[in-house]
């Protein structure tokens, strides 16, 4: 696959859920590659509960230009942890990838916040912590940034925003929400 060395920004004014943040960069695939194509990203998808340490990358296309979305594919359907694809609809395509093993301890970590638990972002290994904070063109004092690191400012920031006081030894990020991180779209 073709790399691209350009890094971008987080967009601002979108939503990401935390398996754009903190998971899709595990499969090496640069973000610029992928924004203009991939819809959503998720760590789990109810068609197929059986799949584990994987990441289902969604694409519409409705929303892309179909022959760049083809040239996407034959080039995503060789990467080396692809796993499988399969249409959610007529119009909705899932990339499945396995999770890297290089990746699997930080995987292990971040999915313990699965719906209960606050993930170990600050346990991320700093290799991993400073490969996030470059996938996504982050620099010290960034909000990544802060709760990689539960940097003193970002949590009092936290505690003047959410009025709240908050424990030294907490995570600075909320645990992975079910709605946003799997994919719930009931395959036709």
């Amino acid at each position: 696959m073709t790399e691209i060395v350009a890094k971008p920004q987080l967009r601002k004014g979108r939503d990401y859920n935390k398996s754009q943040v903190y998971f899709l960069p595990m499969l090496e695939i640069p973000w610029k590659t992928l924004s203009p194509y991939m819809w959503d990203c998720f760590i789990k998808d109810v068609n197929f509960p059986e799949l584990k340490e994987r990441l289902f990358l969604l694409f519409d296309t409705t929303k892309v230009k179909l022959d760049e979305l083809n040239e996407l594919y034959e080039q995503l359907k060789h990467h080396e942890f692809y796993d499988r694809d399969y249409w959610l609809s007529e119009h909705k395509m899932v990339l499945v990838f396995y999770i890297p093993t290089h990746h699997i301890i930080n995987y292990k970590l971040l999915m313990q916040g699965l719906f209960k638990f606050a993930p170990y972002y600050s346990k991320l290994t700093d290799g991993y912590k400073n490969y996030l904070k470059s996938y996504h063109n982050q620099e010290a004092g960034s909000k990544l940034d802060g709760i990689l690191y539960r940097r003193p400012e970002y949590k009092r920031k936290l505690e003047r925003d959410l009025e709240v006081n908050i424990d030294t030894t907490a995570e600075l990020s909320s645990v992975l929400d079910e709605n946003s991180e799997v994919q719930q779209i009931i395959k036709q």
